[in-house]
C-alpha cells in the first residue's frame, strides 16, 4: 500500500509539473502573439506620407553638371544635367541652410555622380520593376540628407539628362 501512495505522489507531482510547463508555454506564446500584434500595428509613417505633410514644397538649382561617368577607360561616358530638389518651402531654416551650403551640397552631387555608370541612368530589366534612374536618385537624396542639418530634400529631379 505505501508503494501506491509513492507512485500516486510521483505521479501527481509529475501532471503538476507538466501543468506548469504547459502554463508557461501558454504565457510565452501569448506574450509572443502580443508584441507581433503591438509591433505589426505601429503606424511607421513611410517617406510617401511624410511627403505629403509637406503643404508647400520648393525647389532649389544645384545647377549643371558636366562630368566623366565611371565605367569602361578605353570609352569616356560624359553625363549632363541640371539637377534641381524639393524640400519643405516652409522650413525658412533649410532655405537658408541649402543657400549657405550650394558649394558643398554641389560638391557632394557632383562625388556622388561621378561614382555612377552610364547603366544607372537607364531602366532597369523589366524583371526588377524599378528603373535604375530611380535607385540612383533615392541614393542622391540619401547622400544630400547626410549634408543637410535643418530638414531633408524630398526629391531630386534630373533635367536635360544627357548622356554620352
Amino acid at each position: 500500500m505505501a508503494k501506491k501512495e509513492n507512485n500516486a505522489e510521483k505521479s501527481s507531482g509529475g501532471n503538476s509539473k507538466n501543468l506548469i510547463i504547459i502554463i508557461l508555454v501558454v504565457i510565452i506564446v501569448a506574450l509572443g502573439a502580443g508584441g507581433g500584434v503591438y509591433i505589426l500595428t505601429q503606424k511607421k509613417a513611410p517617406a510617401t506620407a511624410v511627403e505629403k505633410e509637406v503643404k508647400n514644397i520648393a525647389y532649389f538649382d544645384l545647377g549643371e553638371y558636366l562630368l566623366n561617368l565611371k565605367g569602361d577607360t578605353k570609352v569616356n561616358k560624359y553625363l549632363k544635367t541640371t539637377v534641381n530638389i524639393s524640400y519643405d518651402g516652409d522650413n525658412k531654416d533649410l532655405v537658408t541652410e541649402l543657400e549657405s551650403q550650394k558649394p558643398a551640397i554641389r560638391g557632394v552631387g557632383l562625388e556622388f555622380l561621378q561614382s555612377k555608370s552610364s547603366e544607372d541612368f537607364i531602366p532597369a530589366s523589366k524583371s526588377s520593376g524599378e528603373h535604375n534612374i530611380d535607385v540612383t536618385k533615392k541614393a542622391l537624396i540619401t547622400e544630400l540628407n547626410k549634408k543637410i542639418t535643418k530638414g531633408r530634400i524630398i526629391d531630386v529631379y534630373f533635367q536635360d539628362l544627357i548622356i554620352q
